[in-house]
């Protein structure tokens, strides 16, 4: 068996060691996990993961390299890769190089043969905590006055740090005219773009301290709230110049976005991808996203009174039968 020569540890002392297979060096910041089987240089070029520790839940990452194609933004946003299984691959179609040899060459470090079922079930019921990546030689110790130093992620405003410098337009792609899109970048990835400048969209992409005045001088068609990293709760500003502008376009929204805008709570059940509804006002619609069946799908909860308390898990779990159910050829069974 190889000797550890790196390891994650998180803030609540829990430690996992495994194979240093990046740059050589430390990250810190927020742990989080993602359940996607493909898409691994996506999700570390997502800016949406700018201050965060990616645990790959699907063991094997890296078998099929790295390309220029599948990068979402201009750089590796993510602070480390954390990996049950690592490979270096670049002899697939479409590869231009190595996944390991990336990172190592972007300062990125990552870890391998890690736990990783043992610390996504950690975090998942503790939830998403600080921790870090670090190279053997550094003492225990050492590590967590790094991880102490680290700030928590409520209330941090990351979006600035992802957000262009100033204004810019993309022009359509493919020919097709279509509608002209302000919008806000708070982090919005490349293929969100590329999608919409294929239906022929041309979209001015703001930074997200933009004013309701510098969105409408442009004379778009809608507006536009892209996802984004930190704390949703800090981008009030944001919610500001929405307010501004609502009424006068149509606006699509940002979940997180939109639960400020209404004045939610913050909160999700565990394990569940839906986000809940605290302050919801009479006659209003809310639409949530059953991301675990399919994005498309939206779910409405009309005419809601405010509750006095937040859904219960029972309520999710009804959701989620009812959404599985509704999108499924055959009928569905619940033990």
């Amino acid at each position: 068996m190889t000797a550890a020569t790196a390891y994650v540890l998180l803030d609540d002392g829990a430690r996992f060691d495994g194979i240093a297979c990046g740059a050589d060096g430390h990250a810190v910041g927020e742990i989080v996990f993602t359940t996607a089987m493909a898409g691994y240089q996506e999700a570390m070029t997502d800016p949406s993961y700018a201050g965060q520790l990616i645990t790959f839940t699907y063991p094997q990452i890296g078998n099929y390299g790295v390309s220029e194609a599948a990068m979402e933004s201009d750089r590796i946003h993510a602070r480390a890769a954390i990996m049950r299984a690592a490979v270096d691959h670049e002899d697939t179609a479409g590869a231009e190089g190595g996944w390991l040899s990336w990172l190592t060459d972007c300062g990125v470090p990552a870890i391998t043969d890690v736990d990783t079922r043992a610390l996504v079930r950690h975090i998942r019921d503790r939830g998403a905590m600080r921790g870090g990546v670090f190279p053997a030689r550094v003492p225990e110790a050492t590590a967590r006055e790094l991880i102490d130093a680290e700030p928590p992620m409520t209330g941090r405003d990351l979006a600035r740090d992802v957000t262009p410098a100033e204004a810019h337009v993309r022009d359509p792609l493919g020919g097709t005219t279509g509608p002209h899109i302000a919008m806000i970048d708070t982090g919005v990835k490349r293929s969100i773009l590329r999608n919409l400048r294929i239906r022929g969209a041309t979209i001015t992409l703001h930074p997200c301290h933009a004013g309701a005045d510098a969105l409408l001088a442009c004379e778009p068609d809608a507006v536009f709230l892209a996802n984004g990293p930190g704390d949703p709760a800090a981008l009030d500003y944001v919610v500001d110049t929405v307010r501004q502008v609502v009424g006068k376009l149509p606006v699509s929204f940002d979940k997180a976005a939109l639960q400020r805008y209404l004045q939610f709570g913050l909160f999700a059940a565990p394990s569940s991808p839906f986000a809940g509804i605290e302050k919801v006002p009479p006659g209003g619609i809310v639409e949530i996203d059953a991301r675990g069946v399919r994005h498309s799908t939206y779910w409405r909860w009309k005419n809601v009174e405010t509750p006095k308390q937040k859904p219960s898990l029972d309520d999710f779990d009804k959701i989620f039968r009812e959404s599985v159910r509704r999108q499924s050829d055959v009928d569905v069974d619940f033990a």
